[in-house]
């Protein structure tokens, strides 16, 4: 039996410090000062953990509503289930002929979708890692899915220009959305806090929104002159943002189908608004451009609070705020993530150790830890302050 049999390599940075004296007290002096010297370093930065396994680029992460578990989707065609106190690997969900592209976690926590370039999604049991039923019926990528807010439905959106909804207990498709005109993309998808509404957008410049149990088309939001790429509901539902490939963002009535308003970024295509979100108390708006700023609105009078210049040396490809509304999140294809002060703009901690592209960033239900998921083939768990 080897050293590292009596006592395994720990996944959290501050039990490797103990793994460290440990090792040191077998003998191995040398292995256990690197050992420290990488703990301490990481702990330094506010990395807390490596998640070691995947052998493909992490493409999507998410937490449980609980905070326990944390899932990572990879283009090695799997995902992995992993304990979010331990670092430690629970179960890989293997049955997905191609990458897996987006991860969902059921609000109560019981299963886990996810859905890939093999043209399904599939749905697992979240404790056995077992498939339960794939969700098949796309005819190209299936490039998001997710689960609505009371967890009775799922909604997947396809580069063949369609969205589906299905009944999330029994698999059975309910509906296809299929009343956008260019069907080269279905860019993104959102449910509306009550789960009655669901939003698409598309590189058609329309933005639809429908009944989430009829499938019925509500309101046609006409506006945008290019490919809108992303919206959000505000937090009581009475509201979207979209930003799009036009530089700008735009607020919506959702019953009305009425443009509240327009924020304009600047006039060339280059600096498309590619990441629109509401803080959690629906006061503000943050917008995030190519051109590597992000913008923070008043939500009710459409204001400009103050421009965030996002000193990163790449594209800003995702971004979080914090429930608190207090701290923005942003990760970069420069290899970084940070974390922003959303009242002053200031710079508060740049998250580095990964090596390349950071692809994914999610924020624990706590507001205390960040998971970030990258081209490095890893994922890493970091803490906010």
């Amino acid at each position: 039996m080897s050293v590292d049999d009596d006592f395994p390599e720990p996944a959290y940075h501050e039990e490797r410090l103990v793994w460290a004296d440990w090792l040191e007290e077998q003998g191995q002096a040398e292995r256990a000062a690197e050992v420290r010297l990488q703990a301490k370093t990481a702990l330094a930065n506010g990395e807390l953990s490596v998640l070691t396994g995947h052998t493909k680029r992490v493409r999507s992460v998410t937490f449980s509503p609980d905070g326990k578990r944390i899932v990572t989707g990879s283009s090695d065609r799997t995902a992995k289930i992993w304990d979010a106190d331990t670092g430690r690997e629970l179960h890989t969900l293997i049955g997905h002929a191609d990458a897996v592209l987006s991860v969902a976690i059921s609000p109560d926590g019981r299963w886990i979708v996810t859905s890939s370039f093999d043209y399904t999604a599939k749905v697992w049991d979240a404790d056995t890692g077992r498939e339960l039923f794939a969700l098949t019926g796309h005819t190209n990528d299936v490039d998001r899915v997710i689960y609505s807010p009371d967890g009775r439905r799922i909604v997947t959106s396809s580069s063949d220009g369609t969205s589906k909804i299905w009944d999330a207990d029994t698999g059975r498709e309910i509906r296809t959305l299929t009343a956008h005109t260019d069907w080269e993309c279905v860019m993104c998808v959102a449910f509306s806090p009550d789960s009655k509404r669901i939003v698409t957008d598309s590189s058609d410049t329309a933005v639809k929104v429908w009944d989430a149990v009829t499938g019925q088309e509500i309101q046609t939001l006409t506006g945008h002159t290019s490919a809108v790429l992303s919206v959000a509901f505000s937090p009581d539902g009475r509201r979207v943002v979209t930003g799009s490939y036009d530089s700008t963002a735009r607020v919506w009535d959702i019953e009305t189908g009425q443009e509240i308003r327009t924020h304009s970024g600047r006039r060339i295509v280059v600096y498309t608004v590619n990441r629109v979100t509401y803080s959690p108390d629906g006061k503000r708006i943050v917008t995030v451009s190519v051109d590597k700023t992000a913008k923070v609105w008043d939500a009710d009078t459409g204001q400009e609070i103050r421009t965030l210049v996002l000193v990163h040396t790449g594209v800003v490809g995702s971004v979080v705020i914090s429930p608190d509304g207090k701290r923005i999140l942003t990760g970069s294809w420069d290899s970084t993530a940070k974390v922003w002060d959303t009242d002053t703009g200031r710079e508060i901690r740049t998250l580095t150790g990964h090596t390349k592209s950071v692809n994914s960033i999610i924020l624990s239900p706590d507001g205390k830890r960040i998971v970030t998921g990258s081209d490095d083939k890893t994922a890493r768990i970091w803490r906010v302050e």
